[in-house]
């Protein structure tokens, strides 16, 4: 299916191919590079990292997901052991660091996160059909997203995915 070091690391060529094509942003940084492993150590994915300096402080703020769900508890100790990291990475004290899960209702903003939430239920606004198709996700490559609709299996070219979210479906919670 996926090989995690194709979208992990250096090895990007459908992420790439697909930020060229849908010109959405890169979450990638050298920062992420180093959270990264750490967050899937502990059996999560990093979904997003923002990194930003408000009023001479630095605010850092992680996504993360498991497939069974992230808890308080588990945001808590994700923090508790990126803390100490992030403050060695970014030679400083004096950050905000704040942990979130993605939301039943996350809109994709990165090319990775289909690979992250494979398995899950994800609405898609196609260019030229101008309607949202939701379906289960269920693969994607360098050209397709593989979805079970309730039609059957569809594959949607990634050129035309304009928009992306995730859905909430009892279909989850199995």
């Amino acid at each position: 299916m996926f090989d995690s070091k194709v979208y992990g690391g250096k090895k990007e060529s459908w992420v790439d191919s697909f930020f060229n094509e849908m010109e959405w942003k890169k979450n990638r940084s050298t920062l992420f590079e180093e959270i990264e492993p750490v967050i899937k150590g502990m059996g999560f994915s990093l979904v997003e990292l923002s990194r930003q300096h408000i009023k001479g402080r630095l605010q850092v703020r992680l996504v993360v997901y498991h497939y069974s769900g992230v808890g308080l508890k588990d945001c808590e100790i994700i923090y508790k052991t990126i803390m100490p990291r992030l403050e060695l990475i970014e030679q400083s004290q004096d950050i905000f660091l704040e942990v979130t899960s993605p939301g039943i209702n996350r809109n994709i903003k990165y090319a990775h996160e289909f690979l992250v939430f494979i398995d899950r239920m994800v609405s898609v606004y196609c260019e030229d059909d101008d309607k949202w198709v939701s379906g289960k996700i269920l693969l994607a490559d360098d050209n397709n997203l593989e979805l079970q609709t309730n039609d059957g299996i569809i594959h949607i070219p990634i050129q035309d995915i304009k928009k992306a979210k995730l859905t909430y479906s009892q279909e989850d919670n199995k």
